[in-house]
């Protein structure tokens, strides 16, 4: 019994995401990867922007919708990471923008070292 409601509660649904595909099943449909988180997607629009590119670049390069790549421009000129350019339509990462993607790798090595080390130590525990 205790199986069968643990199996239940771990492809459920939230409250509110009724009817829809199961947030299980989403992982696998994309080949395993989770979701991007925003930093990820700030962060590779800005690895795009850092030479300049056109909105259309931009969405391609970093794999976003329109929609998307509106809301997030609107975010990172707000925070001053990215400047539209002297050319129409291009934008460009600033020294800001550069800023934050310099912290963002560091970031990214730091959180790899983590997961390495706590691998590592989880397989200590392994019997």
């Amino acid at each position: 019994m205790r199986q069968r409601i643990e199996s239940e509660v771990s492809h459920a649904n939230p409250p509110g995401f009724e009817g829809r595909r199961s947030i299980a099943g989403a992982s696998r449909e994309n080949g395993g990867r989770k979701p991007r988180r925003s930093i990820d997607i700030m962060a590779s629009m800005l690895a795009v922007c850092n030479g300049g590119a056109r909105k259309t670049e931009i969405m391609y390069k970093a794999n976003l919708s329109h929609d998307m790549l509106e809301r997030y421009l609107k975010t990172l000129s707000a925070a001053k990471l990215i400047e539209k350019f002297d050319m129409p339509g291009v934008y460009r990462a600033t020294a800001k923008g550069l800023a934050f993607l310099k912290d963002y790798g560091d970031f990214k090595k730091t959180a790899e070292l983590y997961d390495a080390k706590r691998s590592s130590l989880l397989r200590h525990l392994e019997v």
